[in-house]
């Protein structure tokens, strides 16, 4: 697995230099390898630039659209299997809570507990997308 995700990195870092977005600013012995160090050029900030503006107007709604077609045929289940399967989903939505919360917690600590205002909007935000999820969850179990 390591070696895949070794690849897939040299693959995007071709890539970029390919593209003219970084470029190699010196190269490091570290043991028995070399290791180039990138930087990235003024054609790598415009790009980067465009990518942020484009991941800001692009629409960022989405929705549980398995969840909403398996509620939409429930009744294809037993009461229990479909109690069983909601109940797993809301499981997986707490580990989900807890994973985002231990990442916040590990977060802050890095930062020495000066989390930047940006940074704790999207916490804010992933933590009440998990919670509109589980109240979801909650009235669907309530329903059955």
């Amino acid at each position: 697995m390591e070696r895949c995700a070794n690849r897939l990195y040299l693959s995007c870092v071709k890539k970029v230099d390919q593209e003219g977005y970084v470029e190699i600013s010196g190269i490091e012995q570290s043991g028995h390898r070399q290791k180039a160090i990138y930087k990235i050029t003024d054609r790598g900030r415009a790009y980067l630039k465009d990518l942020v503006r484009e991941a800001l107007t692009v629409t960022s709604a989405i929705y549980p659209f398995t969840l909403y077609a398996g509620i939409s045929f429930y009744e294809k289940l037993s009461p229990e299997e479909a109690e069983q399967a909601l109940e797993q989903q809301r499981l997986t939505l707490n580990e989900e809570y807890a994973s985002i919360k231990q990442g916040l917690e590990a977060k802050s600590e890095a930062m020495d507990h000066g989390l930047p205002p940006m940074v704790k909007l999207v916490f804010d935000n992933m933590f009440s997308i998990i919670k509109q999820q589980q109240e979801f969850v909650e009235k669907a179990l309530k329903l059955l």
